[in-house]
Parts: C-alpha cells; sequence; structure tokens
C-alpha cells in the first residue's frame, strides 16, 4: 500500500530486469533500488522536504537522476553506488515542469523549467547548458540528429539535436487538445504520440510524416510503452485494460482485460482468448451487436495457443501443448476442427412442456419435450445439467448421427431432493451452443432413506520399482476414510470403498466405477486418489 505509481518513469525495472525502482508514499524524498530477490541495493535521496517526481537512468544503467517540481535534480551512480551531484535550478513549480529525459545520443538531460523552456543540462555536474524555446512542452524525445517535443496544445515541434534550432511544427490532432506521452522504437524510426486523451499517432522519423491516427481507449489513456523489439506498443486506460498494437501498421492485435479482484485474460483481435479459470466469470464475448457469457463460443474461442502465436509469447512447446488440449477437446465432443466457425449463428431449444413445469414439486424426476433447432447446420449435441451434473453423459446426447437441423427429444431428469438448478442447451456441427434455457426445481418428496455418502479412496505408496514407493499416499487415504466414517455417521448413511497399493489395478478400478455407477442424486460421492501420475504427449493423463 505505501508504493507511489505517480513516480514519472519508464523505467521500473533496471539492469537486465534486476533490479526495481519504486517510491513509498511516506518517504518521498527517496528512490529506492531493490534487487528482484528483496534486498535493497542502494537509495537515492533527495534533501528533506523534497519529493520526488521523476526518475530516469542512462541507457546502460550505469547512473540514474532523480528531481522534484521545485527544481532538485540528483546525480548518482549505481555501480559505485555514490552522488555524483545534487543541485537546485529555477523553475516555476507547475505540473509538467522537471520530468526528466536522457539524451543518450548526445549524453545530456533534458527537462521543462517552465512553460515556455526547456533546458538541457549537463548529467555530471547537473548544471545547465542551454535552452529551448517551446510553448507548453509536455514531452522529450532525442534520436542522433532530431529533438522531438509534444505541447499541450496538440502540436509536435522539431529541433535540430546539434544547434537547438526550430526545424518544424506539426499538428497532431488538429483540435488544440494535448499531446501528451511519446516512445520511440528501438531503431528510431518509428514515434508514437498520444495525441489525444483517446488516440494514438505514428510518426515516421525517417521520411518526416504521420503514418496513421487510430483510436485508442475511451476513458482516457494513462501511459504508452514499447517493446524490446519495436515490433509491438501497449497503451495502458482508464477502464483496467491494456491495448496491444503493430508498430508499424496500427492494427490492435490483443486487449489485456484487468477485472477487478479477477486474474487478467488477454483477447486477440478475432475475439480468441486466453483466461484462467478465477477470471472466466469477467469474460463476456460481444458479436453481431450482441452480448454473450463466455461458455456460448468457448469451443471456437478458447484458444491460447492461437493467442500466444499471435504476441510472440510462449515457447513452441506451451504453444504446440494448448494446441493439443484443444484438438483432444474437441475430438471428445465429437466436433470435426474444420467445420468450426464464430459467425455468430446460434442454434435455439424450446421446452415444448414447459408450461408444465412447477416451481415445487413432490416428484423425483420430470419428463421434458425438448425441441431442438438449427436454420444453417447440423445439430449435434443435448445437454441436461442438474446442479451442474451432466444426465445425459458428459458429452450429452448424440444428435449427430440424425443428421437434422430439427428434433424433439424426450429426457427423463432425476431430481435430488431440495433445489435443483437446471440447464437445458444444444450445439451445432460448428460447435455453437444455444442459449440456456435454466430453471430451478424444488423437489420434496418423500425420501425413502437417509442419504448415502459414498468416499471411495485409492492410494498406492508401494510400486514394484521401490525408488518410487511414496510415503504417505496409502495412509492419506487411510486417514480420510476413517474421518469420514467418525464425522458422518449420523447424518449419512457412510460407505467406505478405498483400494490400496496391490489392490490399484485397472480391473478393481473399474468395478469400482461401477459401483458408483449405481448411485442416485441423492447420494453424495467424495473420490481420493493419490500416488504418481503421467502426463503423455497428448495430454493424457496416467495413474500410476
Amino acid at each position: 500500500d505505501d508504493l507511489d505509481i505517480s513516480l514519472e518513469t519508464n523505467h521500473i525495472f533496471l539492469s537486465g530486469d534486476s533490479i526495481l525502482a519504486f517510491k513509498s508514499k511516506s518517504l518521498d524524498n527517496i528512490v529506492f533500488l531493490i534487487s528482484i530477490k528483496g534486498s535493497v541495493e542502494t537509495t537515492i535521496q533527495l534533501p528533506q522536504n523534497e519529493t520526488v517526481t521523476s526518475f530516469e537512468t542512462t541507457a546502460n544503467n550505469t547512473t540514474c537522476f532523480a528531481s522534484s517540481t521545485n527544481g532538485v535534480i540528483v546525480g548518482w551512480d549505481i555501480a559505485g553506488n555514490k552522488q555524483i551531484f545534487s543541485n537546485k535550478i529555477k523553475t516555476d513549480t507547475t505540473s509538467s515542469t522537471m520530468i526528466l529525459y536522457y539524451d543518450n545520443f548526445n549524453n545530456r538531460l533534458f527537462t521543462k523549467l517552465n512553460n515556455n523552456n526547456v533546458v538541457i543540462i549537463n548529467p555530471k555536474n547537473g548544471m545547465v547548458t542551454d535552452t529551448i524555446i517551446v510553448r507548453d512542452a509536455r514531452q522529450i524525445i532525442s534520436t542522433k540528429t532530431k529533438i522531438y517535443i509534444s505541447t499541450g496544445y496538440g502540436k509536435l515541434t522539431i529541433f535540430d539535436a546539434k544547434n537547438l534550432q526550430e526545424l518544424t511544427t506539426w499538428d497532431v490532432n488538429f483540435t488544440n487538445q494535448a499531446a501528451a506521452k511519446m516512445v520511440l522504437s528501438p531503431n528510431n524510426k518509428y514515434l508514437i504520440i498520444q495525441n489525444t486523451p483517446n488516440s494514438i499517432a505514428a510518426f515516421d522519423t525517417q521520411i518526416d510524416s504521420f503514418l496513421y491516427i487510430i483510436p485508442d481507449h475511451p476513458f482516457t489513456s494513462w501511459s504508452i510503452a514499447m517493446s524490446h523489439s519495436g515490433n509491438e506498443f501497449a497503451t495502458a486506460g482508464g477502464e483496467g485494460t491494456i491495448f496491444i498494437y503493430e508498430t508499424q501498421t496500427g492494427k490492435k492485435k490483443a486487449t489485456i482485460n484487468m477485472p477487478f479482484e479477477r486474474e487478467p485474460f488477454i483477447v486477440d483481435d478475432e475475439n480468441h482468448y486466453l483466461a484462467s479459470k478465477n477470471t472466466l466469470d469477467a469474460l463476456n464475448i460481444s458479436y453481431n451487436d450482441n452480448v454473450y457469457s463466455y461458455d456460448q463460443f468457448d469451443v471456437q474461442l478458447n484458444r491460447p495457443d492461437i493467442v500466444l502465436k499471435k504476441l510472440g509469447r510462449g515457447d513452441t512447446s506451451l504453444i504446440k501443448s494448448y494446441a493439443n488440449a484443444y484438438k483432444k477437446r474437441i475430438k471428445k465432443l465429437g466436433i470435426n476442427e474444420n467445420n468450426i466457425t464464430t459467425n455468430g449463428h446460434l442454434p435455439s431449444i424450446k421446452i415444448k412442456n414447459k408450461f408444465a413445469i412447477q416451481t415445487s414439486t413432490r416428484a423425483k424426476e420430470y419428463i421434458l419435450n425438448i425441441e431442438c433447432i438449427d436454420t444453417e447446420y447440423p445439430l449435434q449435441s443435448l445437454q441436461i445439467l442438474v446442479n451442474n451434473s451432466p444426465v445425459l453423459s458428459v458429452g450429452g446426447r448424440d444428435l449427430s448421427k440424425l443428421k437434422t437441423k430439427q428434433t424433439i427429444q424426450q429426457a427423463s431428469i432425476p431430481l435430488a431432493y431440495g433445489n435443483n438448478a437446471i440447464k437445458i442447451y444444444c450445439t451445432n456441427s460448428k460447435g455453437a451452443t444455444s442459449l440456456k434455457e435454466s430453471f430451478t426445481v424444488l423437489s420434496t418428496f418423500n425420501k425413502d432413506s437417509i442419504t448415502t455418502l459414498y468416499f471411495a479412496g485409492i492410494g498406492v505408496a508401494k510400486y514394484k520399482d521401490s525408488s518410487m514407493n511414496l510415503t504417505y499416499s496409502a495412509k492419506d487415504i487411510r486417514d480420510l476414510a476413517s474421518d469420514f466414517a467418525r464425522l458422518y455417521r449420523e447424518n449419512f448413511k457412510v460407505i467406505i470403498d478405498t483400494l490400496l497399493n496391490e489392490n490399484v489395478t485397472k480391473e478393481n478400478i473399474l468395478k469400482l466405477k461401477k459401483r458408483l455407477q449405481q448411485t442416485n442424486p441423492n447420494d453424495r460421492v467424495v473420490i481420493a486418489i493419490t500416488g504418481h501420475g503421467l502426463l503423455s504427449d497428448s495430454l493424457n493423463f496416467y495413474y500410476a
């Protein structure tokens, strides 16, 4: 909570990304340089009663600089851990003054003193050596031959880097809105400018011409950064997203979304996404002027392999693993990969006897007549979930063999005692899922007996290769079995079924599965498995 993110700097990590630079709120006259291992490398300290507003380093990270709006500037030798100079220059203390910019080509510092003056500072002693007159300067970037200064009234003014004479001035937005931050590609060719709070302009420094102006964040762009390769740049917006663009064309490659109290997720330009389970409920798909929950197009769009490949992130083996996992998933669903499309077309379902459904019943099951319809593609499956458990098997009822776009299916839905959250949907051959029919039924039928709790435990501690033996895997199953029998016997009929060590065979596991298949919706089943496991190249898990 003490981290002060208002520090003006492009350098969060130094020395090959091994040192972190930051300022705290409680000690606002100090910049801390901290190793990623956690140790404090050094501190750059301004006099008491000064507040650090800007931090800058040389390209090789041997020297850094810190300044305050009151005109104090300090130079620091990082390698030698000693102060090089401390100086104070006259400034009007207004916003955006004393922000430091280092010119790596000509080894000098730039900073804005007041509304009309940018000064050049000797990085060895902190003394002012020259002045550039420019109205309302905002940010300064230098190449070997030119100095680029954005202004608060929508201009990009270019100066000669040697004689400091003004060469030309460009309108960057034609509305006199402030042109804010800028970044330069490593090859010094592309200058990316936040030309308004909601747009980006790209300037080619080699031909002195604007390449494109594109819309950016709807609620103001806060910051901008260039990739090490220069092929991409990113902008961060007030709505909690980061846009990643292709530098040469301005094409948006991806959006990084950062929902509140969720992990970030990435969406590419074709709506493919990479998201963890934690954040899926924050992911909605906008398509053809409609908004759908993520699971509506999850088969088509949940493609981390495509996202990482487009961004050039993730090694080949990781991308291949994601691609294999996707292929395995659609194979399990019985969908041909070549048929998958994201054209926004959805099948539909209709419960023909929906009005016979009561929100409260004494029945143990409902028999529903469900009509599945698709106007364009053959139907693939029908799925029914009760309290998120599939009724018609994991893959649902196979409709593909019917080779039809319309069918009425009768399904018996078993009800558990209490609330039953029921969801019904169908899919087509393209992997698209219909909107779900959802309703809740409270069942209060007379239970014949107390609810049964099954504990099925499988554990292997002893292996043919004794070097692979485990200490606690079998013991953990015994302890769990004992705890379930002791803690739940008053409220449940507890059945313990365990397989340990040499009794853990394929045949015995299949027999256990068959016994569990005899359970009913009111039963509770807990399965615990311990031992070694292997993941094959095709992402099949093998229990050992």
